[in-house]
């Protein structure tokens, strides 16, 4: 790249890079808005068995 390319047009041309790349992003994400629905977690009850074992070690301290 010549010398005097480097400045101002060289940082232009990233910055506008980055901003397409952003805004193709968001279009994305909009057009795929089940990836960003809120879902229960999977492990939102605990198991039997691991209350069991909190039991027992809550009763041995």
């Amino acid at each position: 790249m010549p010398r005097d390319d480097y400045g101002t047009k060289e940082w232009e041309r990233r910055y506008t890079a980055r901003q397409e790349r952003a805004a193709g992003m968001r279009e994305w994400d909009e057009a795929h808005p089940e990836l960003f629905e809120d879902k229960p977690a999977a492990n939102d009850e605990w198991p039997a068995w691991m209350g069991a074992e909190y039991e027992e070690d809550d009763e041995a301290a």
